[in-house]
């Protein structure tokens, strides 16, 4: 495995709010110019330094190193901003070791990603990923005790910390492969 592509299809809402900020539309006609998708592609994965893209990729539960965005297109799609982007590896990786596991969510559960479709492999004919969904019922009732820790008497402004809550609501996308002879 050398590098993963992912495929962000925003909301209409925030769609919209993009393509006006952006100035994606200058003729005003609803359909933003496909020469300003192209010059704003990789501009909503210009990332501070150290965020990780809310993506991970693991190794039998390891944390695998994934390098900053490349390859970036953007387009509008049934009324969505659609922009693609690759995530390489740091360094390529033998999937027939063991097992990759990868998802896609926000630690702080501020943003929940939703993945429609079983994502698809390219390159190796003797892999499988299969989706394991996360549980949600177990997930809210997690994210309802750890909220309920939160002393309510402080500072109503003080940022709450609850450490990597939004994996409880992610879905796990494992990848097997067969071992070379």
């Amino acid at each position: 495995m050398e590098a993963v592509r992912i495929d962000w299809a925003y909301d209409e809402f925030y769609s919209l709010m993009l393509i006006e900020e952006n100035g994606l539309d200058a003729d005003g006609d609803g359909t933003p110019e496909q020469a300003a998708l192209d010059t704003f592609a990789g501009h909503d994965v210009d990332w501070a330094a150290g965020f990780p893209g809310d993506f991970t990729v693991e190794l039998d539960g390891v944390a695998v190193d994934l390098e900053r965005p490349v390859r970036h297109r953007a387009r509008f799609e049934d009324g969505r901003l659609v922009t693609s982007h690759v995530r390489p590896l740091a360094e390529s990786l033998d999937v027939s070791t063991g097992t990759v596991t990868a998802r896609a969510y926000d630690p702080t559960y501020f943003v929940a990603y939703d993945v429609p479709e079983t994502p698809g492999i390219s390159g190796r004919g003797d892999c499988s990923l299969v989706r394991e969904e996360a549980d949600r019922e177990a997930a809210e009732e997690e994210y309802g005790e750890q909220l309920a820790e939160v002393d309510a008497s402080s500072d109503p402004f003080e940022v709450v910390e609850l450490p990597d809550i939004g994996v409880l609501f992610a879905d796990s996308f494992v990848l097997t492969c067969t071992a070379s002879s």
